[in-house]
């Protein structure tokens, strides 16, 4: 259906509840942006700002300053491994913007190590064992700690049951 074939009143309330998104969102970015600005030694808002960001490279960088910053927080190397998992998974993708350049997956191996053994308890540190030693080519590594992983946390760790 095209946009001027719907009724005037039905076109109208579109545009209004578009516009209350969009306020919402500005404002959810604004409170976010004061919050971190009011409290910048508190990393759950750097958190908060690394995993919002669309850019691979600069939530790269936000994480890595994270870790940097707050080595004890689980939150940096949680979001640096959610940003390599994302770039992967849509590096065949002719649409991916701002893919990671090469070379930072292997720079990031030895904070995504240390995730590992620091956090070996978390359960995206145990994801980020498989990541890693899916990485390193070693595949039975790989496969034990996949096994590990769902013997502790159950197979719907890694195959969710269909809806």
């Amino acid at each position: 259906m095209k946009w001027n074939s719907l009724p005037f009143a039905t076109r109208v309330w579109i545009a209004h509840r578009a516009l209350i998104v969009s306020r919402r969102q500005q404002s959810d970015d604004f409170i976010l942006a004061q919050a971190i600005a009011a409290h910048p030694e508190q990393p759950k808002w750097r958190f908060l700002t690394a995993s919002a960001e669309a850019n691979m490279v600069t939530r790269a960088a936000l994480s890595r300053d994270l870790i940097r910053d707050f080595p004890q927080f689980e939150g940096g190397y949680q979001s640096l491994l959610f940003t390599h998992l994302t770039d992967l998974a849509y590096k065949s993708s002719p649409d991916q913007e701002n893919p990671l350049p090469e070379g930072d997956l292997a720079a990031d191996l030895p904070s995504i190590e240390h995730y590992c053994q620091a956090f070996p308890q978390a359960r995206y540190g145990r994801m980020a064992a498989v990541f890693r030693n899916v990485m390193l080519d070693d595949p039975e590594a790989a496969e034990q700690s996949l096994e590990f992983v769902q013997r502790i946390l159950g197979a719907d760790f890694c195959h969710p049951a269909p809806t």
